[in-house]
């Protein structure tokens, strides 16, 4: 979500890379790809990869499994951790 990025700053003391998604809630894996920062003093270290499933932004679409499994394999070879927020799972399971 491009609108979290102070919340997650003052609270927790971290930084926010925010990306824009597609229409369907996915986003392009070589922008995810190109936003991983590299382990340098210079720059904040990119540790963790967080999704929306469904996706709020996207008026609750529900982002597909296999897109989800692409960015989990992602984050397997950058040696990054995954969260997928799916607050609204159990609303989109029932709607």
């Amino acid at each position: 979500n491009c609108w979290e990025q102070g919340g997650a700053s003052s609270i927790a003391s971290c930084l926010l890379t925010t990306l824009p998604n597609n229409p369907d809630g996915t986003l392009p894996l070589a922008d995810l790809e190109a936003a991983i920062q590299a382990d340098d003093p210079h720059l904040p270290r990119s540790r963790l990869v967080c999704l929306e499933n469904t996706h709020g932004g996207c008026l609750g679409t529900a982002v597909p499994v296999d897109f989800m499994a692409q960015v989990g394999a992602l984050c397997a070879a950058n040696n990054l951790s995954l969260h997928v927020d799916g607050a609204r799972l159990l609303n989109a399971a029932t709607a």
